[in-house]
This record gives C-alpha cells, structure tokens and sequence, in this order.
C-alpha cells in the first residue's frame, strides 16, 4: 500500500523543529511520506534525520511584492508537479496563499491553522489609513482562504470567535484544539543539575539562594517585556527582595516594529539579565523557580508556557486570548491584568512570600498531561483536522 502524502507549510525550518517536532514524528510513525516547506536553516538537518523531506521555499514575514510572488510562483509549481493527500499550514502568510493554490492545482484535503493572529489583531482604528486598508484585504484573502479549505484550526476559542465576527466562517470546519503539543520525552531534565547549570550560565552575583524568575519570549513590547523589567526596577529597590532575580530570554528582531528599545534593556539593574539567544532553553526553564510572561500580543498557545508547565515550572501570565487557557487559578500560577506591572509585581511578591514552588509546578505538569500534550493534540489533530484513526 503506497503511503499517504502530506505536505507542511510553515514559515522556516525552526518552527518546525520547535513546535511541529511532535506532529512530523507521529507521521513518520504511521508510515506517511512527509514534505515540509519553509525557509532553510540549521535544523533542517535534524528535520530530515527524522526522516522528512525539506523543500526550501521561503517567505518573509511581512509583505513584499516581489518576494510573494516568487513565493507563490514556487508553491505552485511544487502542488503542479506533486499531488499530496493532505496540505496543512501554519501561520498567516502560509494560511493566505496556500489553500487557493492547493485548490487550483487540484491536491487533496486542505487544513489552515491559526496559531495566532498577529497582524489581524494589532491593527486598531487609531493606525494609518494604509494598514486600515490593509487589513480589509487580508480580512478578504482570509475569508476566501476559509471557504476553500476543509478543516481551520484555531488555537484558542477567542481567536475563532474574534475572526467570525470579522467574517463568515463554516462552523462545522472548525476545529479548537488547544496548542500545538508538548512531547514529555524532549522536557525530561533533572531540574537540580539545570540549576547549577543555570547558575554557571549567568551573573556570578546570582548565588543559590536566589529565587529565579524567568520569561522566555520574542523580545517585543507586546510581550510584555518592558512590564516584566519594571517589576525588576521595583523589586531591585526593596532590600527584603534582594535575592529574586529576573531572567529574560528572547532574541531581538530590530526588523519588527514592535521590538524592544535594547537601551532600555541596558539600563536594567543588576538583579536583571537578558540573554538574547540560548539554544538550550531548558536550563533556563528547569533550573528557575517561577515562568512569567506578560504578553498582550495575539497569541495562539504560547509554547513557552507549556514547556515551562513540562519543565515543572508555576506559571503567571496574563488574562488574554492563549495566555489565559495555560492557568488553573490558583493551582498551577496566577493570571494577571494585561498591561498592568503593578498587579505582576503583586502576584510574584505573593508567589515568593507564600506559594509552594514544587507543589504548583507539579501542577503545572499534571495539567499539560491531561490538556496539551503532544498525544493528546496529535490525536486530535489526527481525527478531526485528518479524519483518521489515531492509535496510542
């Protein structure tokens, strides 16, 4: 019996090393011939060792005329000349283009997946008349997108009813399941050796009494980064909170209009570290005490998170679309007011005066267990976004 073919689109190689690991390895698993398409990079040695076949088309992340059109141009001929049984993509520029193609060339069943909203959410009718314009066209392309696909994917329930009250969507297309996944065998870390690691990595003042605080995310206002750091100004100027340190993890992409200032970053105190990239991202989240992220963007499931909740980390993080599904009040971390340093300097002065670390950490494990691991969203994904039978 010949095997299925599916075909991957994403924006790069890193993200689907990064979020999409779990899904290629359970399709290779049952026996599918998968392709992936994005922009090429240093992982896609390790995607092809896992066995799938990388075609390098690139996209960038914002408009460009000439850029999308080689863009289409490539996926077209890439759908012309190889027939897939199922086509499913990831993030917007992807979900734009893509199932138009996969329609006029005649490939099987279409999947679009909303990991977030991005653009559509952050243009206000405070912006120019051109983005305003803009995001009347895209709200068309999309709208468009969504009738000839077979099955869209949202991340979050708001994020399904906040586009459906910009445009009509078939409501027996849509399927909410919740993140991307998180595979346990890939978090397994002893959490006493990622702290001394931790503790060889950064400032030599930090010692091991220190209680960590760490936010893993893109280094970008909306993510709350300056809030994070004023927490830290405040906490770095109370003696009796001397020993909680702030670590802040996250690339700086000056490209992106809503990037941090990094010399406001320099100005940090001393109880404050940014390191703007780290490959092992575990031993920041294993060997710290307590995730934060403080994001206002529209985000879909931040992995972040989930893989914090994996390493045995409590979470506080803010009541908004994504953010809000990670925490059960109380039990594994706190939710806080977007936009609001205050009220997170408030839960984290809380959390280290009065929390049990280990037990809500636990928590946080046993949550995404049940709700956010990788088999319990493949499955899904499997049987709603696929129709086909998943065995465990």
């Amino acid at each position: 019996m010949p095997k299925k073919k599916i075909c991957l689109v994403a924006p790069d190689d890193h993200s689907f090393y990064v979020l999409r690991r779990p899904l290629i390895r359970d399709l290779l698993k049952r026996n599918f011939d998968v392709t992936l398409v994005g922009a090429p990079g240093p992982y896609v040695v390790d995607l092809e060792a896992l066995g799938a076949n990388f075609k390098p088309i690139s996209t960038g992340r914002y408009i460009s005329y000439l850029s999308d059109f080689i863009y289409l141009f490539r996926i077209l001929r890439l759908f012309f000349f190889n027939k897939y049984h199922i086509i499913h993509t990831f993030t917007l520029k992807p979900n734009l283009f893509v199932p138009i193609i996969s329609r006029l060339t005649a490939n099987g069943r279409t999947v679009i997946s909303f990991t977030g909203l991005g653009f559509l959410r952050r243009v206000n009718t405070s912006d120019s008349i051109f983005k305003l314009i803009l995001l009347k066209i895209l709200e068309k392309g999309f709208f468009v997108a969504c009738c000839v696909s077979d099955k869209i994917w949202f991340q979050n329930p708001d994020d399904f009813e906040y586009l459906s009250s910009r445009f009509k969507i078939n409501n027996t297309k849509v399927s909410i399941i919740l993140g991307s996944g998180v595979d346990h065998n890939d978090i397994i870390v002893d959490r006493r050796k990622a702290r001394l690691e931790l503790l060889r990595r950064v400032k030599s003042k930090f010692d091991s009494k220190s209680i960590f605080i760490v936010m893993l995310a893109r280094a970008l206002v909306k993510k709350g980064v300056y809030d994070y750091l004023t927490v830290a100004r405040s906490f770095s100027s109370d003696p009796a909170r001397s020993n909680v340190k702030f670590i802040f993890v996250g690339d700086l992409d000056v490209s992106d209009t809503d990037a941090i200032d990094p010399r406001i970053i320099m100005g940090a105190p001393e109880s404050f570290q940014w390191i703007d990239s780290a490959h092992d991202i575990l031993t920041y989240l294993a060997g710290g005490d307590l995730f934060v992220l403080p994001s206002y963007y529209p985000e879909g499931l931040p992995k972040s998170i989930l893989e914090a909740m994996s390493a045995g980390l409590p979470i506080i993080t803010t009541d908004t679309p994504g953010c809000r599904e990670t925490v059960e009040e109380g039990v594994n971390g706190f939710l806080v007011p977007p936009r609001s340093p205050d009220a997170l300097a408030e839960k984290i002065g809380y959390f280290v005066d009065y929390c049990d670390t280990i037990k809500m950490g636990e928590s946080s494990k046993l949550l995404v267990e049940r709700k956010f691991s990788s088999t319990v969203v493949n499955k899904n994904v499997f049987e709603q976004l696929y129709e086909i039978e998943y065995e465990t």
